[in-house]
């Protein structure tokens, strides 16, 4: 069952989980996890890249280099951007896990 979106119950996490779970079909095939990053969590919060960069103390181009798709989140990346924005390591982990798997049974078919 989706989070109710008209009130406070519902997280950025519960709606990025539910969004990348259960995508509208595109083009472009699965949301990779930077995408998630920057438009359910970033963008809505008014955070730049760099802000988040030098928050959770990592090199900017890590943020960047993730949120345009070149670069996964590793877990120590998914330690401090679950810590940051209060979320499990786990949902990080799996958005990553669960895009490199459809990446790689894409290559399978």
């Amino acid at each position: 069952m989706p989070p109710v979106w008209g009130d406070d119950t519902a997280t950025n996490a519960d709606k990025a989980r539910y969004r990348y779970f259960n995508p509208r079909p595109r083009a472009g095939g699965d949301f990779d996890p930077g995408e998630i990053l920057l438009e359910e969590f970033l963008k809505p919060m008014g955070i730049s890249q760099y802000r988040l960069a030098k928050d959770i103390s990592v090199p900017a181009m890590r943020i960047n280099k993730i949120c345009n798709g070149q670069r996964g989140i590793s877990a120590d990346t998914a330690l401090r951007l679950a810590r940051h924005f209060r979320t499990s390591v786990e949902f990080w982990t799996g958005i990553q896990t669960h895009y490199d798997t459809e990446l790689i049974k894409g290559e399978h078919r």
